[in-house]
């Protein structure tokens, strides 16, 4: 909790996009001072992609996957690694730069 409030973060995944319409594939909700995030796939192939990706024991809520804050980083090199791109809080994030942990965002 910052400064007595707790805000939801919610960040857009999306795979290959076409255009500005293209529909996200997951919506991630949560902040940097949450403890669980939660990632809800969108459609039928986000839903499959996770279960492949994710130990058979990890927490689903419904269709939702939860995800504890510290295994995040590993969560989101994974979309990375397999070309999707976050778009979080209006800026669109491409991907890890090789030397560098922390994300880059998207020049132009």
């Amino acid at each position: 909790m910052a400064n007595g409030t707790n805000v939801a973060i919610k960040t857009l995944v999306t795979k290959h996009p076409t255009g500005p319409d293209k529909d996200p594939d997951f919506e991630i909700i949560g902040g940097p001072h949450d403890t669980v995030y939660l990632v809800c796939p969108l459609n039928d192939k986000a839903k499959e992609y996770l279960r492949d990706i994710v130990p058979k024991d990890a927490p689903w809520l419904g269709d939702n996957l939860g995800v504890e804050n510290h295994f995040m980083n590993d969560l989101v090199g994974a979309l990375f690694d397999d070309g999707f791109l976050i778009d979080y809080m209006g800026q669109r994030i491409m991907g890890r730069a090789p030397s560098n942990p922390q994300l880059q965002k998207e020049e132009g």
